[in-house]
């Protein structure tokens, strides 16, 4: 199903998606949400519908489906190091979590495939990593190589271990020394740029037998090594300098390894970020009673106690529907009384539906073959382009029109307004009678006296409207489809 941008942001569809998104457990399945696209047509639909179906009974007989927290995505860190060629010891650990994650998740779903068929939609995106996984073992959780990763680096390490001893034994000895204790800022033996030394007073400088390597971030006091240590720190230097050599081999031989593979990676991280979707889309099932609506192979739609999911749980459900015994509703009544909040409400959940997602709807909802998505919705007014508030709505319902089909489903709120209302009248009722004619869904609202005549004399078009109670002279918010409303604008207006 394609949907225009315009309709995206009327529908605020991106502040719907966060709120699924928020449910996840990891940016991974956040990610997947907020990118993910409605389906091409209905078949997709159907298997998106049939994976998640198959993913909840699942969860539901057998428990949920492996998983460990702190995953994050790495794509962006492949992306990164195909440019520089490296990859940090922090990122690799993030990627052999995610990799070791992946085969965990592989081999659940392959234990399943048989039960649960569709569980190969998600088999086919994923790949065998267990060498890779094994390969990084040699990282520990800090990101630091283990000693092991080579015999190189074993060696480099075991020959630094027996200087480091030395030194140390020699720096004790030093600080210990009263003519040379006393010359320092801080009786400790520090490492700096490879080198041991000590931090002394500035005001000691000419007194203590050695060389400044590096002066504090103050000024106050410099980094000195001792002439006594200058041979083997030398050679400790010498070492720490192969170390780090042998450690960026290993990190940018992993790195090209895993770059190698890193169509698979994302293939298998986009899988895992999938299943983190569900696992949020099964939270809205169970506390906001979102529900799976049903598909049919017409044009259709039919939301039963529906609630637009930005307005909450005390939001008024509204039931509405187009395309099996009407292919226009024109919703009337007063302001603030519901109109656009039920277009809105109807618009998000054909969005949803075609995402594969459940609906913020009741059972029984149905959801049939929609093609494209177009809205005209809001105030469209441009300073920048010089475009009046009514010129805006006609360039982008002339924008629409020029892609209409009978797959369409459009939304149109205030149908004639902006301009003379004799004329706005005149022009609605010629583009809901041009709509009629190509077949597409339509819903509209309006308050022209016009329309509302034409759409109660007109074949397959329906009339609605917001339920208003004139005791207390305020909206009740609930749509009645099949009676005409009133406007009500002098009553509101004398409260």
């Amino acid at each position: 199903m394609y949907i225009e941008q315009a309709a995206l942001k009327s529908l605020e569809i991106k502040k719907i998606i966060t709120s699924v998104s928020r449910r996840c457990r990891s940016e991974t399945g956040a990610l997947v949400a907020e990118n993910i696209a409605p389906a091409e047509d209905l078949a997709e639909l159907k298997r998106r519908q049939e994976l998640f179906s198959d993913v909840e009974k699942y969860r539901g007989k057998k428990g949920e489906l492996p998983w460990v927290k702190d995953i994050v995505s790495v794509a962006f860190m492949l992306e990164f190091a195909e440019e520089n060629g490296l990859l940090t010891g922090e990122e690799l650990v993030k990627i052999r979590l995610m990799l070791t994650l992946s085969g965990k998740m592989r081999d659940a779903l392959t234990a399943a495939r048989e039960e649960y068929p569709s569980f190969a939609i998600l088999l086919k995106g994923m790949r065998d990593f267990s060498a890779e996984a094994e390969m990084l073992s040699v990282i520990d959780d800090d990101g630091q190589l283990y000693d092991y990763a080579s015999e190189k680096l074993s060696a480099i390490r075991q020959e630094m271990r027996g200087l480091k001893d030395t030194i140390r034994r020699r720096g004790h000895a030093l600080l210990n020394d009263p003519s040379i204790s006393g010359l320092l800022q801080e009786r400790v033996l520090a490492f700096r740029n490879g080198r041991y030394a000590f931090l002394v007073r500035q005001d000691a400088l000419s007194l203590f037998p050695g060389s400044v390597i590096e002066r504090s971030g103050s000024g106050s006091s410099v980094y000195m090594e001792p002439h006594s240590l200058m041979k083997i720190n030398n050679e400790y230097s010498r070492l720490y300098s192969e170390e780090v050599t042998e450690t960026s081999r290993i990190f940018r031989d992993f790195t090209q390894k895993l770059i190698m593979r890193k169509k698979g990676i994302i293939e298998t991280e986009n899988v895992l970020g999938t299943i983190d979707l569900f696992y949020a889309l099964s939270e809205m099932m169970k506390t906001a009673k979102w529900r799976v609506p049903d598909i049919s192979s017409k044009t259709e739609f039919a939301f039963y106690r529906a609630r637009h999911p930005l307005l909450g749980e005390k939001s008024v459900p509204v039931e509405i529907k187009c395309g099996r015994d009407f292919r226009i509703l024109v919703i009337t009544g007063p302001n603030t009384g519901g109109k656009t909040v039920a277009l809105k409400t109807a618009g998000v959940c054909i969005y949803l539906a075609w995402l594969g997602f459940p609906i913020p709807a009741g059972e029984g909802s149905v959801i049939g073959d929609i093609g494209e998505l177009f809205t005209d919705i809001g105030d469209e007014q441009s300073i920048e382009q010089s475009l009046s508030t009514f010129s805006a709505h006609i360039t982008h319902v002339s924008e629409i029109l020029s892609r209409v089909t009978p797959r369409s489903v459009v939304m149109l709120d205030e149908l004639g307004a902006g301009t003379d209302p004799e004329e706005g009248a005149a022009l609605g009722i010629a583009l809901l009678d041009w709509l009629l004619a190509q077949k597409a869904l339509v819903l509209a609202t309006t308050h022209h006296n016009p329309i509302k005549r034409f759409a109660l004399i007109t074949e397959n078009i329906e009339t609605a409207s917001v339920e208003f109670n004139t005791a207390t002279l305020s909206p009740t918010y609930k749509l009645l489809i099949g009676i005409p409303g009133r406007s009500n604008a002098l009553l509101i207006a004398g409260k």
